[in-house]
């Protein structure tokens, strides 16, 4: 049962409004109020606001005195206040944070003032929060709604002012049937829980389907002309390909596809003997290397089969969707084979979906702001040897650049976000692996702001809860 009235609510929401401009919303409200339930103050509450990447790009770190203060008073003051109580507030910001007050410390006192003051200077400026208040009220507590992202719960308070129709109107122009639930674990825009696409990105344009036997022994390379490619790859025997011995048959691509879809069939290698255990498999091995020359425009790929794929994504490629859910890649008994093998060094953020093969994963610059997202990761500890030991044969391989991992706790924390503000203070170290809400992160503070969360701070997300002494041996062997 809550423990807080609803005037100690408005102030939540109300602080949430001063320092974003935007309505909460069901999530972020709860978590303020369990924050406040379980003892965290206004202010403690608005310093952990202050250092959300979503305030940050509000307020970034080079943003002078000045030019915060002019962005305070031309959130806060409508336009009908006196010229000069805009310039007193201007100068009083200025001073607070010239005097090494923080941003949110600021706001906040900004917020409880003007919902107490009797000045008449700033009545519009009082009458306009209690109008936000009123429209961020409707939409978070009436209607139960939330958006996917602060750009959408600031369109909910976009238009209110301090004249009361303009709240009213706001109301009526809520639907509460188009908002997108975002407590849905894999919206890909939550702040709270950086989650991964359901489906890949949308592409248009022009379509083909090609299907092509490649030789084992040699590189073949097969040129695409349409934006949407179906490619069906067949290994077959050479006339003086080796019996008995398995074989790659190698495949580049001539193409600027956004999106390809790959099978890649294997073919069975007769030894030439009477037993079919000397037999193998031989198989298609498809190298893409996705930069801003090569690749470029492609955004999606998707692999199928039994085979190998070789995929690097730098900076300047589009690349965001990787699905190797269908490649199984067996040896002809049955053993697991190498599958996908993904590089990047990519900025943007990116959804890896790994198959039932043995598949190797090298993420380098994935970040808080922009975070990867991996599914399917398949570590096994091995059975033979006492403790837990990671199985190297039966296990994918991930790597981040970054090495010195420790194991952390941080589920006391009311959201992800306070767990990642809380893991970039840890007193463990500066590279931790933790588990939150059914999911699994791989944690640095690399940004600038040291002990701080950055939203260039490295973070990973691993899709459902994955043994951590394994991964901190993948992680750090």
């Amino acid at each position: 049962m809550a423990t807080l009235t609803s005037a100690q609510r408005d102030h939540l929401t109300s602080l949430f409004i001063v320092m974003f401009d935007a309505a909460p919303g069901v999530k972020i409200l709860s978590q303020l109020v369990g924050a406040r339930e379980a003892g965290s103050s206004l202010a403690d509450i608005a310093a952990i606001l202050g250092n959300t990447p979503q305030f940050k790009q509000l307020f970034p770190a080079l943003m002078a005195a000045d030019e915060a203060a002019d962005r305070i008073v031309a959130t806060l003051l409508p336009e009908s206040t006196p010229a000069a109580a805009k310039t007193w507030a201007k100068g009083w910001v200025v001073e607070k944070l010239t005097s090494g007050e923080s941003l949110a410390s600021v706001l906040l006192q900004a917020g409880i003032a003007l919902t107490q003051t009797t000045n008449a200077n700033y009545a519009a400026a009082k009458a306009q929060l209690a109008n936000k208040l009123k429209v961020a009220n409707y939409y978070t507590i009436t209607l139960q709604e939330d958006a996917d992202n602060l750009a959408d719960l600031q369109k909910v308070l976009a238009n209110v002012t301090d004249d009361p129709e303009t709240a009213d109107e706001a109301i009526e122009n809520l639907d509460p049937e188009q908002s997108e639930n975002p407590n849905d674990p894999e919206n890909p825009n939550d702040p709270q829980n950086p989650g991964d696409p359901s489906s890949p990105p949308p592409v248009g344009g022009t379509s083909e389907t090609i299907s092509e036997k490649v030789t084992v022994g040699i590189t073949t390379t097969i040129k695409t002309e349409a934006d949407k490619v179906t490619l069906t790859l067949t290994a077959e025997h050479s006339d003086d390909s080796e019996d008995g011995n398995a074989q790659y048959a190698n495949v580049l691509l001539d193409s600027d596809a956004k999106q390809l879809t790959i099978t890649l069939n294997a073919i069975t290698d007769d030894a030439g003997t009477d037993t079919k255990a000397d037999d193998v498999l031989d198989k298609v091995s498809l190298t893409i290397n996705a930069n801003g020359t090569d690749y470029a425009d492609l955004v999606t790929v998707k692999l199928s089969g039994n085979g190998k794929a070789d995929i690097v994504n730098s900076d300047g490629a589009s690349l965001v969707y990787i699905d190797a859910s269908g490649l199984s890649s067996k040896t002809i008994d049955s053993k697991l084979d190498e599958g996908l093998t993904y590089t990047s060094t990519n900025s943007l953020a990116e959804t890896i979906i790994l198959g039932s093969g043995k598949d190797a994963l090298v993420l380098e610059n994935s970040t808080v702001s922009k975070t990867d997202v991996v599914r399917n990761l398949t570590l096994v500890d091995d059975s033979e040897t006492a403790g837990t030991q990671l199985d190297l044969a039966a296990s994918d391989s991930i790597k981040v650049g970054l090495t010195g991992f420790v194991k952390a706790n941080f589920n006391s924390s009311s959201s992800l976000d306070f767990a990642l503000i809380a893991a970039s203070k840890s007193n463990l170290g500066d590279h931790l692996v933790f588990q939150y809400g059914g999911n699994t992160y791989i944690y640095a503070d690399t940004g600038s702001a040291q002990d701080s969360l950055d939203d260039q701070d490295f973070l990973v997300k691993l899709v459902g809860t994955v043994n951590l002494d394994l991964l901190l041996e993948a992680l750090n062997g």
